[in-house]
This record gives structure tokens, sequence and C-alpha cells, in this order.
């Protein structure tokens, strides 16, 4: 097969420019910064030191006692144990007189991991503990156990059934989480063979590409794949081997871009969101890689971005800007779009408060995305106090049914990213949870719902307590 290469328009020019000194290609979350990829897909928890702190750690328990009352499953039970094992970890004040009781309450998470029967399921928990005992450097006291659980779960996602590409693309992200966290701890071994009949999982996750059909599912799993082969230091493979698979992905959004939409608004997406969400991840996986005259193969993909940008409503440019900044950062030509931050932010802030009154059921997310942007470029101090009481009314308010037809309305999602986002802020000992509370213990829990929205809770819980760890 011939091998695809840039084309030459405008190369010159991006070969000009470099990766800015800040960026390193071994950073997890140097890619995984958004609430998305933290709170949809366990990405990059952990990431940030607060301390311990003995009233935070009592919310946490408090949340984690109520989800295990009223979600009586065996991956909810999992969340419990880690979570208080998590907990002992970080009390550093005591950890010597306790490390015994912490390697009991190992034996119960391994216990409770193994109950899980659900493919899919299990690959979630075990990738969520490798990232829990990687980021409290407890790798070397637990590795040997853990290896035997990293296998079960990727045999596990591949022997699961998939019939739409919805489920491919969230076996792609369990199968690529797992094996950045198994690269960190050091097991070479499983990066092309690891198991008795000698698959090939990285390959297996690159064809897996081609065989889905939605654009929307198809171009955001390829660049989270190829933003975790870099990660991995596989970042020959993308282009290399006989085919490549970066041109080939970015023919298809050339295609797309000229076909009229076929998406249908879910809650939070709508119109061009579908096209310039992948291509934000995708942008950005090109970055890691540092492939970066792939930004000119057939079209400037950053002027298609920053087009595509630009043509988004006010409100969806309050949840998408995230992505369009981490796009852009790591690159030099990114100054050519964001000349400065602080007025980029302003601008985003005003435009969203002009055109919403946060009564939406989706307008949790979009404050929580504008105060993750405001943190990450380092301007949280022009947030308007507007936007902190809507978030609060939105937690407070008796809105609890998540049984309609969009998981955006679930009040699982509302109070995760409202606690990330004060915890973000350091101002997670100001918020009053007794409302939440009382909503959590009398929400009319559909299964379907549950099953789908508590996880994301169970992140954000896990991500803060990771956070407390000595500084």
């Amino acid at each position: 097969m011939r091998l695809l290469r840039p084309n030459p328009f405008r190369e010159a020019e991006y070969a000009n420019y470099e990766l800015l000194p800040s960026w390193a290609p071994t950073t997890a979350t140097n890619g995984f910064a958004s609430p998305w990829h933290k709170y949809v897909h366990g990405l990059g928890l952990g990431h940030g030191i607060t301390g311990y702190d003995a009233n935070n750690a009592d919310k946490l328990c408090a949340l984690d006692k109520i989800l295990l009352s009223t979600h009586r499953t065996q991956y909810q039970t999992f969340i419990h144990r880690l979570l208080n094992w998590v907990l002992l970890c970080v009390e550093t004040h005591n950890a010597g007189s306790r490390r015994r009781e912490g390697e009991f309450v190992f034996d119960r998470i391994l216990d409770a991991l193994s109950g899980l029967d659900d493919g899919l399921e299990h690959a979630r928990a075990c990738s969520l503990l490798l990232e829990c005992v990687s980021t409290l450097r407890q790798v070397e006291t637990y590795k040997h156990r853990l290896l035997p659980a990293l296998f079960a779960s990727l045999a596990g996602i591949e022997d699961t059934e998939f019939d739409t590409d919805k489920i491919r693309y969230e076996k792609q992200h369990l199968r690529m989480s797992l094996l950045r966290v198994a690269a960190r701890y050091e097991w070479s071994v499983l990066l092309s063979r690891v198991s008795s009949d000698s698959t090939d999982y990285v390959k297996e996750a690159v064809e897996s590409l081609s065989r889905m059909s939605d654009y929307f599912y198809q171009v955001r799993s390829a660049a989270l794949l190829f933003t975790t082969m870099a990660d991995m230091g596989l970042g020959e493979r993308i282009i290399g081997g006989g085919r490549d698979h970066l041109s080939w992905i970015l023919d298809v959004v050339d295609q797309q871009l000229l076909k009229p939409s076929i998406y249908e608004p879910d809650g939070v997406h709508e119109n061009r969101d579908y096209l310039f969400f992948p291509l934000s991840l995708l942008i950005n996986a090109i970055v890691q890689t540092g492939l970066l005259n792939y930004l000119s193969y057939k079209r400037d993909w950053l002027e298609e971005l920053d087009m595509l940008y630009r043509s988004l409503s006010p409100r969806s440019r309050a949840s998408q800007s995230m992505f369009y900044v981490l796009a852009l950062e790591n690159i030099e030509v990114s100054k050519r779009y964001i000349r400065h931050s602080r007025k980029f932010l302003q601008g985003c802030v005003q435009d969203y408060l002009e055109v919403s009154d946060s009564r939406s059921m989706d307008d949790y997310l979009r404050i929580s995305y504008l105060i993750h942007l405001a943190g990450h470029v380092g301007h949280l101090d022009i947030l308007p106090e507007c936007l902190w009481v809507r978030l609060e009314d939105r937690l407070n308010r008796n809105e609890m049914n998540c049984q309609g037809t969009s998981p955006y309305g679930s009040y699982y999602m509302v109070l995760a990213y409202t606690l990330s986002s004060y915890h973000l802020t350091g101002h997670l000992n100001e918020l009053d949870l007794d409302g939440a509370y009382k909503n959590l213990k009398a929400i009319d829990a559909n299964r379907n719902c549950a099953d789908l929205n508590v996880p994301k809770l169970d992140y954000v819980i896990i991500d803060i307590a990771l956070q407390m760890r000595g500084k």
C-alpha cells in the first residue's frame, strides 16, 4: 500500500515552528486536562496536589456512603474500598501506623475487582486502580499483584461483543488507558504481546478504527489512540508498518467537512460541535506525537479548526473553548489564534452570559467548563460571582430525575461537575452539600442512568482524594 505523506501546502511554514519548551510527551495529563477526559474517561486523575484536608475527606466519605447504600453494585463496592485505601495512603501524619490496615484494604479491593463480571466494568475498575497505585507511588509494593488483573481486563475487553460504534469507542478508551498505565509500570512486554495467544493489543486498537463508521466516535477514538501511543513511545507505529494511519484519519475528516451534518442535538452538542470537537482532539494528538507537518496535510488544519470554532454558538463555545486551547497551546503557532488568554476567557464568559440564564438542563456543564478553562489558563480571578451562584443553585435545585432523554440532565453529573469546579478553585470546604446529600438519597434512580453516570461522580471523588497526597 502506498504510504501517504503530507502535501507541501503550508508545510514549510509549519516546519519553522517548534513545540513549546513546556511540552513533555511522557506527561500523561498533557493532553488529558479537560473534565471530559478526567470524569468521563478517567484520564489524568490526581493531577495536582492540595495536601490532606480532613473536612473534605469527610465530604467524600459521606458521598461514598450514600452511593454505596443507594447503588448496591459490585462496582460501587470496589469504589468504596478504593476510596478508603486512597485516604489511608494520603493521611501522611499517621501513614506508618496504618500501613498494615492499608494492605488489608488493598486485599479487599482486589477481591471486589475480581468479582466484576462485565468486561468493560472490570477494565474501568482495573485502570482506575492502576492509576491510583501509580499516582500514590505504590507501584513497587503492589505491581506483582496487579499484573494478573491487567491480563484479565485486556482479555475481557477483547472477549466482549460490540455492536455499536459507541461501544467500540468505549472499548478503545479502556484498552488504551490500560496500556498507557502498563507502560508507566514499565511492563514493556505488554506494549505488543501480552497474552498466551500473542494478541497485539496496540495493533488491534489501530485496526479497530476502520471498523467504525460514525465520524463522531471514529475520529475521537483515533485522537485518543494516537495521543496514548505517543505517550507510550510508540509514535512510529502511527505512520509506519505499511500504512499511514494519521493521513488516513485526516482523509476521513476532510471528507466529512464536505458533507451536510447528520447529527441531532444530544443535550450538549449541536450543529458544528460534531465537527469541531473530534478535530480539536485530533490536532491535540498530532501535537502530542510531534508530527507537526501533518497540520498541513490536504488542508491547513489549524485554520479549519479556527473557522469551526468561530462558527460555534456562544453556548457551545463555553464548553468547547477548553478543547480549542488544549489543541493549540503546545505549539508556538497558537499565538496567531489566541493572543491574550485573559481577553479570550473574558470573551467566552461574556458571550455565554449574554445568551443564557443558566436554567437549561446542561448549563451546569458549560459553567463548569468555563471554570476549568479559567483554572487552566490561570485567570480564575475574572470569573463573575454569578457563575458560582448559578452553579450552586442548580446543585440544590430539586431536579433529580435522571430518566430523561439525555444523560446530561443526570443529577450525578451535576454533582460531579460542581464538586470538581469548587475543588479546582480550592473552595470545596465552602460548598454546603447538605442539599446534595438529600437529593442523592431521594433520587429516583433509573438503573440505566445510574450505570452510565455514577462512575463519573466516582471519578471526581477519587480524583479529589488522590490530590490530597502530601505536598
